[in-house]
Order: structure tokens, then C-alpha cells, then sequence
């Protein structure tokens, strides 16, 4: 993958968490990962990159791959078995990221403190953190399309 399609989907990431976050009313002034890409604090960057570089590697595993966003082709959709595979992947690449960069596991977040509750196993997690990386999976196909890409397979979905 080149560095610049790297950026362009770690980018997207970060806009795309930016956008859900005021949607949902947590962005306060401020607060470090809800900054423009060019000032997010290398620790956050990080992860966009991470989970940008993660991208491929998740699709090969269900038999897709990613290609220039043109005409024609099926619009592509993930099985349920998929999300769950893939979402489960995200959480172990997330929880790696987090724990590289000192994070540790807590009752409560504190991001001075570098402590996050959702750093245990996926099934140990409430729904609502489960949520959210089902949400990453979900959103890799609009992600992609933003900048210019899209999933095709290169095998029928199991199941």
C-alpha cells in the first residue's frame, strides 16, 4: 500500500469518528482525538493508521480485496458472520494499538492517565463497546468510497 492511500484512509477514519462524535454530542473544544487530522496528537494518528493498514489484511481473510472505485461491479454488502469475524479482528488490532502506546486496562476511561475499560477480550465486552467495532467494520466500504476505493470479492461470502 502506498503511503499516500494509507494517509487517505487514515484520514477518512479520523473524519469519519469526528463526525460521529459531535453527531452524538461528545465533542468538546479541544478534547485531543477530535482535532483535524494535522493536530491530532501522534498517539491517535497512530491508531488511524493502524487500522487503515488493517483494512486489507481483513478483507483477504473473508476473500475480498480492494480496488479503484469505478463504474459498474455489485455494491458490496458483509455477511453477519463477517461483521463478527472482522469486528472481533478490530477489536484485537485496537486493544494492541492501545496497549503499545502504555494505555492499561481500567474501571473507567482517563485518557491523562492513559485507562480504558475496553481493554479486555471481546467477549468480555458490554454491547455497547462491541458496538463500536462492529460500527468500524460496517463503515470500512463507505471509508474506502471516500476516498476513491471498494471492496470486490474474489470469492462468494461463506454461509
Amino acid at each position: 500500500m502506498t503511503q499516500d492511500r494509507l494517509e487517505a484512509w487514515a484520514r477518512a477514519i479520523h473524519e469519519d469518528y469526528v463526525r460521529r462524535q459531535r453527531q452524538a454530542g461528545r465533542a468538546p473544544t479541544g478534547a485531543a482525538p477530535l482535532v483535524p487530522w494535522e493536530r491530532l496528537p501522534a498517539q491517535y494518528r497512530s491508531n488511524n493508521l493502524d487500522q487503515a493498514r488493517d483494512i486489507e489484511t481483513k478483507l483477504r481473510l473473508i476473500g475480498a480485496a480492494v480496488a479503484p472505485l469505478g463504474e459498474g461491479g455489485e455494491p458490496f454488502a458483509f455477511t453477519p458472520a463477517e461483521v463478527d469475524l472482522l469486528a472481533r479482528r478490530e477489536h484485537e488490532r485496537w486493544v494492541r494499538n492501545r496497549l503499545a502506546h502504555g494505555w492499561r486496562p481500567g474501571p473507567s476511561r482517563d485518557d491523562q492517565r492513559l485507562v480504558h475499560p475496553d481493554l479486555r477480550p471481546y467477549d468480555e465486552l458490554p454491547a455497547a463497546a462491541r458496538a463500536k467495532d462492529v460500527e468500524a467494520v460496517l463503515l470500512i466500504p463507505t471509508l474506502l468510497a471516500s476516498a476513491g476505493y471498494r471492496i470486490v470479492r474474489h470469492r462468494p461470502p461463506a454461509g
